[in-house]
């Protein structure tokens, strides 16, 4: 029996594409500037516009979602039919969307009692959840059960490795998700790549200035990790990830990405002048 896929609202992937791939996206709620904010973006000039207000000052929030929130979700895909869910959340210690979901299965089993939804935690959000997105669509496409795919896509999970690159803390320091005491990119030109740990935190792995010096740390750790394939995503600024491609192709033959802009998500957690890359390791 085939399944459907749906996803938490922190990955990054185009409404289109998403919609092309026939895979359910979660919306979450968000405000800008206090006022509520739909989370639909389409087109370049829709992130191009949030991020612009997110420049001026104005503050992206996300409500954090419940389990009568996720209950409503699974509700609108189980009555269209659907009979096995595959459901890819965000990191189970970055928010408590994991939580909400899992709680939520259970009153749907017992409202469909004929249907199975998975919940697998990711560990993970923005384009770090492509790797995993791409595997349940090719298990999806094989005729895998979503029981099955369940079990493949925790292992996935585990073998990727996502990193963020921003010149800026505010936002990561908001949310209680860093344990740096002041931000020093503005004075001294800094800019920090991270990763987002075991615990829910962005550790600093590597301190570097400017675009170059960046690129190549990500190139760096492309390369070290066997990657033939890489995805990546920025809040509007692309030079960065130009750099980079140019840099990790100089050292790796043959290698594939895609890029992607940032949802609300990723930019209610980065702020707007953060990129991601991820890729899964061998």
């Amino acid at each position: 029996m085939g399944f459907t896929i749906s996803v938490g609202g922190g990955c990054d992937i185009s409404a289109a594409q998403m919609a092309a791939d026939g895979i359910i996206p979660f919306r979450g709620r968000y405000t800008l500037g206090g006022a509520p904010f739909s989370d639909r973006l389409e087109y370049e000039y829709d992130f191009d516009n949030v991020t612009e207000l997110i420049q001026s000052g104005k503050q992206l929030a996300r409500t954090a979602p419940t389990p009568a929130d996720y209950e409503l979700f699974f509700d609108s895909v189980l009555e269209r039919g659907v009979k096995s869910i595959v459901h890819l959340s965000v990191d189970s210690q970055l928010t408590n969307d994991f939580t909400c979901a899992v709680k939520a299965v259970k009153n749907e089993l017992v409202k469909f009692p004929r249907c199975e939804i998975y919940v697998v935690d990711t560990g993970t959000f923005s384009v770090g959840m492509h790797p995993v997105v791409a595997r349940a669509i090719e298990l999806k496409n094989n005729g895998i059960s979503a029981a099955e795919a369940f079990i493949e896509l925790i292992q996935t999970a585990k073998n990727v490795n996502t990193y963020f690159a921003t010149d800026e803390l505010n936002c990561i320091k908001n949310l209680g998700k860093i344990n740096e005491t002041a931000d020093r990119g503005k004075i001294l030109n800094l800019q920090y790549v991270l990763k987002l740990n075991t615990r829910g935190k962005f550790a600093i792995v590597g301190k570097t200035r400017g675009n170059m010096s960046t690129a190549e740390k990500l190139a760096v750790l492309t390369e070290k990790a066997g990657a033939d394939r890489v995805y990546l995503s920025t809040a509007g600024d692309f030079s960065l990830l130009k750099t980079y491609r140019k840099k990790a192709e100089a050292r790796i033959s043959g290698l594939k990405s895609e890029t992607e802009r940032m949802g609300l998500f990723t930019l209610s957690v980065l702020g707007s002048r953060a990129c991601a890359i991820a890729f899964s390791v061998k």
